[in-house]
This record gives C-alpha cells, structure tokens and sequence, in this order.
C-alpha cells in the first residue's frame, strides 16, 4: 500500500482506500491511534478533537482507563459508521483495541463471528 503510513492514520486509510475501491471485506484491528495524533482528523471532527481522543487512546500513558476506553470506543464506533454508512455490514468483537469485521457480502464472517463468542 504505497502512499500509507504504517502507524497513526493507517486504518483510516486502509478504509478510505476500500471504500474508494470497493472492496467486499476487511478485518480490521486498530492500534498506534496515538501516533494519529497532529495528523489530519478524521470522521468530520476538528483538530482539536481528534488530537483528544488520539492523545487519550495511548496504551503505554493510560493516564485515566476510562478516558483510554472512552477515545478507543468512540474511534472504533467511528470506523463502524464509516463502514455502514458505504455499504458494509459491521461486526465489532471486544478485545484491546477492538476488532472491526467488515463484509459487504453476507456471511463472509459468519462462522468465526460464531467461534468467538463466548456465550455458545
């Protein structure tokens, strides 16, 4: 993928450039947001608010758990609505940092959806 960064914004890139070529599917495990930070924002925030939750979702400061979980949540739910709101179908499995299971294709990710939930 030339052109991305490795860390910080790769996974807003990976995104635009999916949906820009109409990709069905992606996995997709978020880290390095933090790196993110003074890049440009995302999601129609401002500067300022994406520095926040950037700043926030370090994993090696953690200043505050839960301000970490609040900027780790909100990015992942972000991404999710990026991803619906062109198409995808979007499954979200808990974990640190989230993992987002995207499909445009119905059941692509069915069975490892299930594999993984605990309650079956």
């Amino acid at each position: 993928m030339t052109g991305h960064r490795l860390c910080g914004t790769l996974v807003e890139d990976t995104i635009d450039a999916s949906i820009d070529k109409k990709a069905v599917a992606m996995v997709i495990q978020g880290c390095c947001l933090f790196k993110a930070e003074d890049e440009t924002p995302h999601y129609g925030l401002t500067k300022k608010d994406w520095n926040i939750l950037c700043s926030a979702a370090n994993p090696f400061k953690r200043l505050s758990p839960s301000s970490y979980n609040y900027a780790v949540n909100a990015v992942t739910n972000f991404r999710a609505s990026s991803l619906t709101k062109n198409g995808f179908s979007v499954t979200v499995a808990i974990n640190d940092p989230p993992i987002i299971y995207a499909s445009k294709r119905k059941g692509v990710f069915a069975s490892l959806l299930d594999s993984l939930n605990p309650n079956k």
